[in-house]
């Protein structure tokens, strides 16, 4: 959005929340500020960038996603090393109740209580209910990519769907090179009115090194008039295409300049009326071209000789009751006349030709569209005069835009609590049994107005239930076993928080970035939004106070802070500093923290500084701090490689150490970005690095403080390898785990073995290969939490490992699994096992479960309650109901006795 919040504004409706009976979010602020509206895409840029090429990898997207489908998940790679497995049981968190960036939103024609929508990052989903509640239809593996929709609405065809994939960011005018980094993969279709989807082959190209046309859509469109062929279009950033099989093959049906996946230089678009005529724009030599097809084959150039010949973003819109007018919105033109950067054109079809008529005078004033990020236009179905506009407002004309005295704002500023909408229009509809309800896609995900037509303030109806797409930046637990709080940063949705009741509630606008949530006995919150201005507020959210240090400079979009493990009072914040002794980028201390002001508590660590350069971005990107054997050491990373390790930082005489890796190019343009660095709760001398970015080596161990690093990215190196985001080190007893947050989900490891290094799935069920953003980890009960960028924050509680587990008469090792005899085995084969003693005469639930070498279960032998003793079951082929005959081959078998699990292998031979 255009700007942050007015803190008078932001404290007035602070107070107004506590009021409240439901809590929503206020103003947030989205892609950047006002002095750089890029910034955000700036640094997701450098996160991810190739730095030796400085691009994107083309087609990274499809071979990081091939990568994932190829990694094993955690239960099948530990079965099938015949190893003790244990349960993890995630639980999804939310925000139930607030959404996040939305573009995709329709609604059945057959069924209008039955609507389906998209999160750019959140996946397909579908409510059966007019929004009353939502299911995610995507299978984890999928791509979770979404940005337009279209119905076949032809009799007996209403029950197939098309939905495309891959988000531009939406500014083309500055051939911006970080404008294209969010990929899809082709076009999905479903055959069952959105209760499963699939990609259409056509549409994935196999090459995945190789830019494809369908990598990014920015429309699909049915034709509704031709019963002969199942004709469809796409709007891609390589031209529009056109299928009349139901996209079982395309052809290019008007070719537009291609640009290149880091230098983007088009949006296209393509609508169908309820005749057939479709309508397209798309851009030749730099000019831009607007087309009118009766048949999808034969083109009519009609723009008219006024008409801007460059621009950014253009969307178009027919009148449903006159398919004979068409309105074209316009971002960025290059001529007159002109409102807030953007026209709107009205085009009248007749026989022989068509008129048009430029209305941008009368536009809004305060119109703006983040240079095209958020541009939709919608046509009232009953009155073609009735017109939507939406940019970061929702605007509203009853004249057609023939005038300024019948326009309002009806969604978007002022945001407030109760009744309006988030602002950043990215999608809507009117719904087709009742032209006065409209519905509404934002950043701020979907919302419903029962009356569009109704004069003065719109109110509006949050359909964001258990829609759960929102993209997270952060999260934070405090250290406090049993502790139900839970606070997150959100993309445009701001500083989040939950506690025992479920629902979440904002506690600062912006986009949320990185937050701490300290010990439950400070009641303290800390939140933080985008480019560094960082609060301090109660629990209760009583008191709020500005800490961002008076002073300090060069804070990254997301800005990395922490508080010091040892100490709650200490909390760390990366910036540089303008006053003298002048620091270009480093880490501030404040040794207060719970008491501090701007001006209050705090030191600027000159040491820690990382220097200047000319020709790249350097800034502090990471902080890591130490908990045990020496606390307060802290390790910080840059945006370009380097990394220091500063001894006894909370003291007035620090000392600092430059421990970047050799030969990563550390201090240079060609150096990684750091994203993270994860100390070793029980050591300060071993730490996980983690780098943002693709076709880089981006995970490094140290044991010996950053004096020597190994490669551990194992299994996910090379071309196809993810972008890593976040990692930590978890303890369960004395048995170590270290997650990783990747742009294909959540992975992890039980051994950093160097290049060795085995990382496996760990919540491919739940997560799937959706980003992951940010970990953290309560010792005190064995919770992780994670955020991730397009499915919210998810949580686990750790159960106890086996190693952990006693009895009264002995340790763990009286929970044995015997190898099955006869073995190999053809038809039956015995299995013996024994269960400990517990306290008591207690019983545990007990499982046996067979597994072929996938991890597909193919038996269940046992499932109830047993107590303490020795058991045998036997197993035979005969028993498998419903599966059919098991072929020769290795199976596995697990016995799960409370939290205790084993397994082993079996052969069959037939």
């Amino acid at each position: 959005m255009k700007k942050l919040i007015p803190l008078l504004a932001f404290l007035i409706t602070l107070s107004i929340i506590p009021l409240l009976n439901e809590r929503e979010i206020l103003p947030p602020v989205s892609i950047g500020d006002l002095n750089n509206p890029n910034s955000r895409a700036e640094y997701d840029y450098l996160v991810m960038r190739d730095p030796v090429r400085d691009e994107i990898p083309s087609g990274i997207r499809k071979r990081e996603t091939s990568l994932s489908r190829r990694l094993e998940t955690y239960e099948s790679f530990h079965l099938a090393k015949g190893v003790q497995v244990f349960s993890l049981n995630w639980a999804e968190r939310g925000p139930d109740n607030i959404g996040g960036r939305s573009r995709v939103f329709a609604a059945d024609i057959e069924n209008t209580g039955v609507l389906i929508a998209g999160g750019v990052a959140g996946g397909i989903w579908k409510s059966t209910d007019d929004g009353a509640s939502w299911r995610l239809k995507l299978r984890p593996e999928q791509s979770h990519s979404t940005s337009c929709i279209a119905q076949d609405t032809r009799d007996g065809k209403t029950n197939i769907w098309y939905v495309g994939t891959g988000e531009f960011r939406g500014s083309t005018t500055n051939n911006t090179r970080w404008g294209s980094f969010y990929h899809g993969d082709g076009i999905y279709k479903s055959t069952n009115n959105g209760e499963t989807w699939e990609i259409l082959p056509s549409t994935s190209s196999g090459t995945p090194h190789i830019p494809d046309a369908f990598d990014f859509i920015w429309n699909v469109a049915v034709n509704p008039a031709n019963t002969l062929q199942d004709e469809v279009f796409a709007a891609t950033w390589r031209g529009i295409y056109r299928s009349v099989n139901g996209g079982e093959t395309w052809s290019v049906a008007k070719a537009s300049d291609p640009g290149t996946v880091n230098t983007p230089t088009v949006t296209t678009d393509v609508i169908v009326t309820p005749s057939g005529v479709i309508y397209a724009h798309t851009r030749e030599s730099g000019v831009l071209k607007l087309w009118r097809s009766e048949d999808g084959v034969n083109w009519s150039s009609i723009a008219p000789a006024n008409f801007p010949s460059a621009s950014g973003r253009v969307v178009m819109a027919y009148a449903p009751s006159d398919e004979n007018i068409i309105y074209v919105f316009v971002q960025g033109p290059d001529n007159t006349p002109v409102v807030a950067g953007h026209q709107l054109w009205k085009y009248t079809h007749a026989a022989g030709g068509g008129t048009w008529e430029n209305r941008a005078q009368n536009l809004p004033s305060d119109l703006s569209t983040q240079t095209g990020y958020d541009m939709t236009i919608h046509i009232k179905p009953d009155n073609p005069n009735f017109i939507l506009i939406g940019g970061t407002n929702l605007y509203r004309s009853t004249d057609g835009f023939t005038s300024t005295a019948n326009t309002d704002v009806i969604g978007g500023y002022p945001y407030y609590p109760e009744g309006n909408h988030h602002p950043d229009i990215q999608g809507g509809m009117f719904k087709p049994t009742n032209t006065n309800i409209y519905y509404s896609a934002t950043d701020g995900g979907l919302h419903r107005a029962d009356n569009i037509s109704m004069p003065g303030s719109m109110v509006w109806t949050s359909l964001n239930n258990g829609y759960n797409v929102t993209q997270v930046y952060s999260v934070a637990i405090s250290p406090d076993s049993g502790d139900n709080m839970i606070v997150a940063g959100a993309q445009d949705n701001g500083s989040l928080a939950t506690d025992s009741s479920g629902l979440w509630y904002l506690i600062y606008g912006g986009d949320g970035t990185v937050l701490e949530l300290p010990p439950l006995a400070d009641n303290r919150m800390y939140t933080q939004y985008q480019n560094g201005p960082f609060h301090r507020q109660t629990r209760q959210q009583t008191e709020v106070t500005t800490l961002t240090p008076s002073g300090s400079t060069r804070a990254l979009f997301v800005n990395p802070i922490a508080l010091d493990p040892s100490n709650s009072d200490i909390l760390y914040y990366g910036a540089g500093k303008t006053s003298s002794p002048v620091i270009y980028s480093g880490i501030w201390r404040n040794s207060n923290i719970t008491q501090g002001t701007t001006t209050s508590g705090w030191t600027a660590i000159s040491v820690s500084d990382v220097g200047n350069v000319s020709g790249w971005t350097r800034r502090v990107s990471a902080i890591g701090v130490s908990k045990e054997n020496t606390p307060h050491t802290v390790y910080i990373g840059s945006t370009d490689g380097i990394i220091k390790r500063i001894d006894n930082a909370h003291s007035a005489a620090p000392g600092a150490f430059l421990v970047t890796p050799p030969d990563l190019n550390g201090g240079t343009a060609q150096g990684g970005f750091v994203r993270c660095i994860a100390v070793d709760p029980k050591n300060s001398m071993r730490a996980l690095a983690a780098f943002g970015n693709y076709n880089f080596k981006s995970l490094w161990l140290t044991t010996d403080g950053g004096l020597s690093w190994t490669d551990v990215e194992g299994n996910i190196s090379g071309e196809d390898g993810p972008s890593v985001r976040w990692a930590t080190f978890v303890y369960s007893g004395s048995e170590l785990h270290v997650f990783i947050g990747t742009s294909i989900g959540l992975l992890m490891t039980t051994q950093l073995q160097g290049s060795a290094t085995q990382w496996v799935h760990a919540a491919y069920n739940e997560i799937g290969n959706v980003p992951i953003a940010y970990l953290d980890y309560r010792e005190s009960d064995r919770t992780l939490a994670v955020g991730t960028h397009g499915r919210g924050v998810f949580t686990v509680t750790y159960p106890l490992l086996p190693s952990d587990v006693r009895s009264e008469n002995g340790t763990v090792s009286d929970f044995t699994l015997s190898q099955n005899y006869p073995n190999p085995f053809n038809g039956t084969t015995r299995i013996r096992f024994t269960i400990p003693p517990r306290q008591g005469s207690e019983r545990v639930k007990t499982t046996l479960k067979v597994f072929d070498i996938t991890g597909k279960e193919v038996a269940l032998l046992i499932n109830d309650e047993r107590s303490a003793g020795d058991y045998s079951v036997n197993f035979s082929t005969d028993d498998i109901k419903g599966r059919g005959s098991l072929n020769s081959g290795v199976y596995l078998y697990q016995l799960t006795a409370g939290n205790m699990k084993l397994s082993k292998k079996m052969i069959l031979l037939k």
